[in-house]
């Protein structure tokens, strides 16, 4: 029996929509189901065929392009199988006029266009004049205004003042000409230019259905980094008023604040609904003739407990770290699940502990005593070092003993790591991303001298991470003795990544050892040498 006949004509038309869906054409274009792909479909059996036939929205992702071949029959038959069913169309072209003798292709079928993509902003001049307004249309996105940040042309701002159905714009870069358009609220991808916060701050209300802002202009001039959703740059006075209007945001998910000193949040805000950002992200840095107050961080704190409950993830730098993470370890924000801190030297206080719903912990920078952030609860942790800073840095101490429930370490850095503490029975994944710095001997060949001695230390052990300076001979060696005494076990090492360049076949050879099978490998002495000629081989030395 066909396969399509198993199943209920619905469910049966979802799986082959998803399964012909494609990209049209240039990368951060929406994937549509390709119309190519359903032909080729058609031809499988006769039943297929049939129940394709009878699907109108199968066929209701139009697409224009030049690149296509036979452009002009594709459209004609989608617009006749898609019936009355409501049209998504993407045009996609080099130039606007290249296109325009394809659009009376669509018949009386363009009254049905509800959704419309186009690749460049002068397309739309180009479908008014041939076509008219879209009656049906309700979302809009410019890849070109998306992809470049351009802004709005005339021409674009007609086409959309033309259109009231419009629930959904993506790609609009918004400047001062369209602060007081009114379909801000219809905007669901923004990028901000030359407007600062507290300007635009009247009008955040009518942006509460966004779903990425980005302020591509900074307070000292400067392009502010992209952020998922909204990410700026201001100070406690403009914070107090983007609090205002957060919780009307209901699509906000991120929220980045670089702040920096200046003003105090007003007493009226203390009122406000929480937010549901989730990610959270604060950095903080004094200015030239400013610095932050003990008053900063009190009201700050406040923010955090009142205004983000919701937060799971929670990122902090600069004084906010030194000050904010200390609090934080008394229970401010009951959902964190996940925490990254950016330190410095001085480290925290020997007070200083993690919630029990912390899974996850990321430290950059320079940690001083790692103990502090020991934790039975922390199940992911990678440390981010400068390995130049080594003389600062002490030995990390055993994994084992500060986090005995570990499942993934991630150590970019030089410190030394006692692997001969206690088993550790949920490690599944150890990545070792830095090689030794001088004077330091890289942890690989300490790790994998315990995995062959003692492999029952990491009898969860799955995954490693490593960069190719480790010694050859100890490698194979090693495996090969891991493999002799976990050969009986269920659970054993089955992938090791290296970042970099492997000796040519070291890769098949280390497959098929993992693998349990024996092979034929170089020498011990012939794999020294690997390892040992390198330097020699480098010009530069």
């Amino acid at each position: 029996m066909d396969p399509v006949e198993l199943l209920p004509p619905e469910v049966s038309s979802e799986i082959l929509a998803y399964a012909a869906l494609a990209n049209p054409g240039p990368e951060g274009l929406p994937e549509v189901v390709s119309v190519d792909l359903l032909l080729d479909f058609t031809l499988i059996s006769h039943t297929w065929q049939a129940l394709m036939i009878t699907t109108p929205g199968l066929w209701a992702d139009v697409v224009i392009s030049l690149h296509k071949h036979d452009p002009a029959a594709k459209i004609a038959i989608q617009c006749e199988l898609s019936r009355e069913y409501p049209l998504s169309l993407t045009i996609i072209a080099d130039s606007a006029a290249a296109i325009e003798a394809f659009l009376p292709l669509l018949g009386d079928h363009w009254r049905r266009v509800q959704e419309l993509v186009v690749e460049l902003e002068e397309i739309l001049e180009v479908l008014m004049r041939a076509l008219g307004p879209l009656p049906s249309l309700t979302s809009l996105q410019i890849r070109s205004l998306e992809l470049f940040e351009q802004a709005v042309n005339k021409a674009t701002r007609a086409f959309i003042d033309q259109h009231p159905k419009l629930k959904d714009i993506r790609g609009v870069r918004l400047d001062r000409g369209l602060i007081t358009s009114t379909w801000l609220h219809c905007l669901k991808t923004i990028y901000v230019h030359n407007i600062p916060l507290d300007a635009l701050s009247p009008y955040l209300d009518a942006l509460s259905s966004a779903k990425k802002v980005t302020f591509c202009h900074s307070r000292r001039g400067t392009r502010a980094p992209e952020s998922r959703l909204l990410s700026c740059e201001i100070n406690f006075d403009i914070l107090s008023r983007l609090l205002s209007h957060l919780p009307e945001f209901i699509c906000l998910v991120e929220l980045n604040l670089s702040l920096f000193p200046g003003g105090m949040l007003r007493g009226e805000d203390r009122a406000i609904k929480s937010s549901l950002v989730q990610r959270l992200t604060i950095s903080m840095r004094d200015d030239d003739d400013k610095s932050f107050a003990y008053e900063h961080f009190s009201a700050l704190l406040w923010v955090m407990e009142t205004r983000f409950p919701n937060a799971t993830y929670l990122r902090l730098s600069g004084p906010a770290q030194r000050a904010l993470a200390p609090r934080i370890s008394k229970g401010s924000l009951p959902r964190l699940h996940k925490l990254s801190l950016t330190t410095s030297r001085d480290g925290n206080r020997p007070d200083f502990g993690l919630l029990s719903t912390i899974k996850v912990l990321e430290l950059q920078g320079e940690p001083w005593d790692l103990a502090v952030y020991q934790s039975g609860s922390i199940r992911e942790l990678e440390i981010t070092e400068n390995p130049l800073q080594r003389i600062y840095n002490k030995d990390l101490g055993s994994p084992g003993i500060l986090w005995p429930r570990l499942s993934r370490l991630c150590l970019s850095g030089c410190r030394r790591i006692n692997w001969m503490g206690p088993k550790m029975n949920n490690l599944s994944s150890i990545a070792l991303t830095i090689g030794g710095a001088p004077g330091r001997t890289y942890q690989a060949t300490e790790l994998l001298y315990i995995l062959g001695l003692h492999p029952g230390t990491f009898p969860s052990l799955k995954k490693l991470e490593l960069v190719p300076i480790v010694e050859w001979d100890m490698l194979f060696c090693c495996l090969e003795e891991y493999g002799a005494q976990m050969k009986e076990s269920r659970s054993h090492l089955e992938t090791i990544v290296f970042n970099g360049e492997v000796p040519f076949g070291f890769p098949e050879l280390i497959s098929r050892i993992l693998r349990g099978q024996k092979v034929e490998r170089p020498s011990n002495h012939d794999l020294s040498w690997v390892g040992n000629l390198e330097p020699f081989r480098d010009p530069n030395v």
